[in-house]
């Protein structure tokens, strides 16, 4: 989600590598369907799924671990936590049970996402990320999910995936037409055959979503991509966990799906 010039060394190679020796997929359904899988998993060995409580605080009583919820007016006890969180919240919630007080946080990135809708073929039918190798313009990288994956698109149709910088998100902030209208002036751009199909045919589907603290940064702070087999679940910055707590994030391996899985 970063410009060229601001990306780790160690996660382009770990990215180069991963697309060099696997298939880009795309699960059919879309990407609730990961969660989707995970619960009905947990369900099928009787875990109890308790959604929407917010937990604010997290804290010991003897050797139990207390997990409250003020917004549900809820507390639970248990021997074990996983803190699966993005790192700034993880640093919230472990104030209470590890001395963090002037730890550095880890920076996050924030990105915006345009869908295109269009019909015919994909002006690229293979499947991969193309990124901007221009150096200006709103786009980050852009990709046909329905390439890699017909669900993504009703028959004849096919979906574009527009990724915006951080910075393209302030720049056009309150003035989402003139965004639209440069996001496809630079597509023109890139895909001339189709540039016409581009500029008054294809259909924005949705608002332009903005996801913030989408990803922690991969250079610098405390927590760069840590392509190894990620880092120890029993520690925060080095500091040892209570006995029983453990970290799950992409900011513990490489802010990737699989870097998630991976420390989960």
């Amino acid at each position: 989600l970063a410009p060229l010039d601001q990306q780790s060394s160690r996660m382009f190679h770990f990215v180069f590598k991963m697309f060099s020796d696997g298939a880009v997929s795309l699960p059919t359904m879309g990407m609730q369907a990961v969660p989707d899988q995970l619960a009905a998993k947990a369900k099928g060995l009787g875990v109890e799924l308790k959604m929407n409580h917010a937990v604010d605080c997290l804290s010991k009583s003897g050797d139990s671990f207390l997990v409250s919820s003020s917004s549900s007016d809820t507390v639970v006890s248990c021997k074990k936590v996983i803190v699966a969180t993005t790192p700034l919240v993880a640093k919230k919630l472990l104030s209470d049970l590890l001395p963090l007080a002037g730890v550095e946080d880890q920076p996050e990135r924030s990105v915006g996402c345009i869908y295109y809708s269009f019909k015919g073929e994909a002006p690229v039918n293979e499947p991969i990320l193309i990124l901007n190798g221009e150096g200006k313009g709103p786009i980050n990288n852009v990709s046909f999910p329905s390439v890699i994956n017909n669900s993504y698109a009703p028959e004849g149709y096919s979906l574009c995936s527009v990724s915006l910088f951080e910075t393209t998100m302030e720049k056009y902030r309150g003035r989402e037409d003139e965004l639209d209208k440069d996001v496809r002036t630079q597509l023109a751009n890139w895909f001339g055959e189709c540039s016409d199909n581009i500029m008054c045919h294809w259909e924005r589907k949705g608002e332009i979503y903005e996801v913030n603290g989408a990803q922690p940064t991969q250079l610098g702070g405390p927590f760069p991509a840590s392509v190894h087999h990620g880092r120890d679940c029993k520690k925060y910055m080095g500091i040892e966990l209570p006995k029983g707590c453990y970290l799950c994030g992409d900011y513990m391996s490489t802010a990737t799906l699989n870097g998630a899985i991976e420390s989960g």
